[in-house]
């Protein structure tokens, strides 16, 4: 045997060394590698994204106003109704010493239907009509304050006083023929309309003069045609939510409760 194939063979017999095994770094408290960023960064990173999510939110909501304002405006405005009278639901309920109402939909419907029908075509045609009008450019009312105030006054006004007339008479009518509704006196609907219109529409005016008028002042300085109904809208939440509780006065509230008790 050569000396090369005894040193081949002395080479297979040895015991090869065993490879150290790499062990892992161990991990912070936090569960977090060392690799992984910082946390002030990823924070960071969730917050630029969500403003950037905001941002293109609102510029395509700012398209949708420039191309569709009309649609765009009642899609606002309907959801804000609704939730005005959902709120003067709760309100009533809260203060009910009988068994608890569910959420009277047929109720709300009808709001949400004068809301997207009369209210908010009615105040864009009108806004439209008073950025149109030579009567808001005359000289005197041309500066900003002025315009303001006497735009805020026509819509309370004139503006104000036929929507809240036709709210009260097509929503009682809505109510009392479409979906049964009756009155606490069973009085009919000509009689509970009449009623309306003699007893709360001057408190819906009075109300509309003390709530509509600081609000209005405020949109007519500061925001233009295309926004200014949805500041009228957002407000109207609010607004909504005391014009459903003077409406439903009249309304049966015994029978309601019977007819929505589970």
């Amino acid at each position: 045997m050569t000396h090369d194939s005894h040193k081949e063979q002395s080479s297979k017999g040895a015991n090869p060394q065993p490879t150290p095994l790499a062990l892992p770094h161990p991990s912070p408290s936090n569960g977090r590698s060392e690799t992984d960023p910082p946390q002030w960064q990823v924070h960071g990173s969730l917050s630029c994204s969500r403003a950037g999510m905001a941002g293109q939110l609102f510029r395509w909501y700012a398209g949708c106003m420039s191309t569709r304002p009309l649609l765009t405006n009642v899609c606002t405005a309907v959801p804000l109704m609704v939730c005005g009278d959902t709120l003067a639901q709760r309100i009533e309920g809260g203060g009910s010493d009988g068994p608890p109402r569910r959420s009277d939909l047929e109720r709300t419907l009808t709001m949400a239907c004068y809301s997207g029908l009369i209210f908010t075509p009615a105040f864009f045609s009108m806004y439209r009509w008073m950025d149109r009008s030579a009567v808001f450019r005359h000289p005197w009312i041309a500066s900003k304050v002025r315009g303001a105030v006497a735009r805020s006054l026509f819509s309370v006004g004139i503006g104000g006083l036929p929507v809240n007339a036709a709210f009260l008479t097509l929503a009682t009518a809505i109510e009392m023929k479409v979906f049964r509704k009756k009155a606490r006196d069973g009085e009919s609907l000509s009689t509970v309309v009449v009623g309306k219109l003699e007893t709360d529409l001057p408190r819906i005016m009075l109300g509309s003069i003390t709530f509509w008028g600081p609000v209005n002042f405020l949109n007519f300085m500061y925001f233009t045609t295309t926004y200014r109904l949805i500041v009228t809208s957002t407000a109207a939440c609010v607004w909504n939510c005391f014009l459903s509780l003077i409406q439903h006065e009249y309304v049966d509230v015994s029978e309601t409760a019977t007819l929505h008790t589970e």
